[in-house]
């Protein structure tokens, strides 16, 4: 996608901009580059794949979200990565489970 950031554009924004920047892989799950350096991957749970219509959405709505709800980054990643794979298993990212 010609609107991704390579993993250099990443670098340089975490770097120099002291931003937080969580990006998305797909079926891998997500990953979360934090501002001092390190990197923390959250896998995402292996499903058979109906369709990926929504997993998108589903991943931002619910990490949006969970942070207006208080929850840590670290747990909004995590519950977004969950809802997102759920979405996958089944048409349209309906019925998601709550926790």
């Amino acid at each position: 996608n010609k609107h991704e950031m390579s993993k250099k554009e990443i670098d340089w924004m975490v770097q120099n901009t002291n931003t937080k920047i969580i990006q998305t892989l797909g079926r891998q799950g997500a990953i979360w580059y934090k501002p001092d350096g390190t990197q923390k991957i959250y896998k995402a749970a292996k499903r058979k794949v109906v369709s990926t219509i929504g997993a998108g959405d589903t991943f931002s709505g619910t990490l949006a979200y969970c942070i207006v709800n208080n929850m840590s980054l670290e747990k909004s990643i995590k519950q977004a990565v969950k809802n997102s794979s759920w979405s996958v298993g089944q048409l349209g990212a309906q019925k998601l489970p709550k926790k």
